[in-house]
């Protein structure tokens, strides 16, 4: 699979998208040529909080004798993965309805 792809690389990734994305937030609303850039550092957040999920859960799994000692360490990873994922939903619901295409629900 992704060797690569490690947990602190997703936190360090999804960490600098959502402040970037926090950063970017206010001036949605002035400047609408922010929402799609927004709407990606939103979702590359929210990517990497649940890559994060996937990866904890597949180390627990793997390496259940050592898990034990590392108990506080994965569960700050699953609090951090948590925020990502639900900072990426609270800002990507805010900024859905200015989308150019977005026909509301109902509006047939």
């Amino acid at each position: 699979m992704l060797r690569w792809w490690t947990i602190k690389r997703a936190t360090g990734i999804g960490v600098t998208a959502a402040v970037a994305a926090l950063i970017f937030w206010p001036l949605h609303e002035s400047w609408t040529y922010l929402v799609w850039p927004q709407l990606l550092l939103a979702g590359l957040a929210g990517l990497s909080g649940v890559s994060i999920i996937f990866i904890t859960l597949g180390d627990l799994r793997l390496n259940r004798h050592r898990s034990s000692r590392l108990r506080p360490l994965r569960i700050f990873d699953l609090a951090v993965a948590t925020l990502l994922i639900a900072l990426a939903y609270v800002q990507m619901d805010s900024l859905w309805g200015q989308l150019p295409a977005h026909v509301p629900a109902g509006d047939d």
